[in-house]
């Protein structure tokens, strides 16, 4: 009598086939799916790189900063700034430009609260002009120096030992801040920055 042994190989390799087969085809989705959300993540990244480069092109420099006037008591002290928008890559207009001076205010021992004025330069000129000419430009370039006055309200009238942040904005771009700060006897010509 003769035994028949029934070789199971063919199986086996088969079904390793079918499994060889299933994990190149998992595979090869799996490479798609990671390559399609490669390229969205760099077609974002492109967008939103075009859409800030004008925002970042709009930083203020600030190269003095001072008191020009001095009114003891009373509001309408004036500051003097001189700036620069060094990194422009087209002219803004002067309405894109504007300032914020932020201030606390104390009444008495125990109650104090934050005040703020606020400005343009429409009045800003290029320092070959007086700083005080409305119509003298229409929009800022990034290869001149402008200065401007800035004159404080009763909001946030500068007086001894006074403490405020002067925040300076260009819209769509960026900020430029300074803590401006006198001792207990401020004047005319002192520099804050």
């Amino acid at each position: 009598m003769h035994l028949q042994r029934l070789d199971e190989g063919a199986e086996t390799s088969i079904s390793a086939l079918y499994m060889l087969v299933a994990i190149m085809v998992m595979s090869s989705i799996a490479s798609a799916l990671l390559i399609s959300v490669q390229e969205r993540a760099m077609t974002d990244a492109r967008d939103a790189g075009m859409q800030s480069a004008d925002a970042i092109n709009g930083i203020v420099s600030v190269l003095s900063l001072e008191m020009s006037e001095y009114v003891d008591g009373a509001a309408g002290d004036t500051l003097h700034v001189m700036f620069e928008l060094p990194h422009l890559t087209a002219p803004i207009p002067e309405t894109s430009l504007t300032w914020v001076m932020l201030c606390k205010r104390d009444y008495g021992a125990t109650a104090s609260e934050i005040g703020y004025t606020e400005g343009d330069f429409l009045d800003a000129t290029t320092v070959l002009d007086d700083g005080q000419t409305a119509a003298a430009i229409d929009e800022f370039e990034g290869d001149m120096t402008y200065h401007a006055y800035m004159t404080m309200d009763a909001q946030c009238d500068i007086g001894p030992d006074f403490f405020g942040t002067l925040v300076i904005v260009v819209e769509d771009g960026r900020t430029f801040q300074i803590f401006v700060e006198t001792d207990g006897n401020p004047e005319s010509g002192e520099v804050f920055l």
